[in-house]
């Protein structure tokens, strides 16, 4: 999915030695669910690639009943039916960009987010997120990461 790319922690985050760049970790404080991010390097530049599971509670609002309003999220079905928003943030010449993909199964919910800054900053550091929205959806659509109920 990201030919010849590199990842890396974002600064101030490490990985147990051994471990790939994008490890998860769970939540802190003893919050459910867990998180994974990296930044990703490529020649278009360093952006930043992250992934959240969290078990689904009955108070989470699916797309659409919540802030899931046009143009800035559009509302979509997952392959097995499940709610799902696409988030976008506005694109503004030299500033971030970023894309979120969140999918409500019955037991999870699983958000993938890509952005065009790395942690700290809203500078674009590339043109583009490392991962395009269908790209965003591959992932957060995988049955693989529905691992809550």
């Amino acid at each position: 999915m990201l030919p010849g790319a590199t990842l890396s922690q974002p600064a101030g985050q490490t990985a147990p030695p051994g471990t790939p760049a994008l490890h998860a970790y769970p939540f802190a404080e003893g919050g459910a669910g867990f998180y994974a991010d990296a930044l990703v390097t490529d020649p278009s530049g360093v952006g930043l690639v992250f992934v959240v599971v969290q078990p689904r509670s009955p108070a989470d609002p699916p797309p659409g009943e919540d802030n899931c309003l046009a143009p800035v999220c559009e509302r979509r079905t997952g392959p097995r039916g499940e709610p799902a928003g696409v988030y976008r943030k506005p694109e503004k010449e030299g500033t971030s960009t970023g894309w979120t993909v969140a999918v409500y199964s019955a037991g999870s919910v699983v958000t993938v987010t890509a952005a065009n800054h790395t942690p700290g900053t809203l500078k674009a550091t590339r043109p583009a997120p490392p991962l395009t929205v269908d790209q965003l959806w591959q992932l957060a659509t995988d049955p693989r990461l529905q691992v809550y109920g």
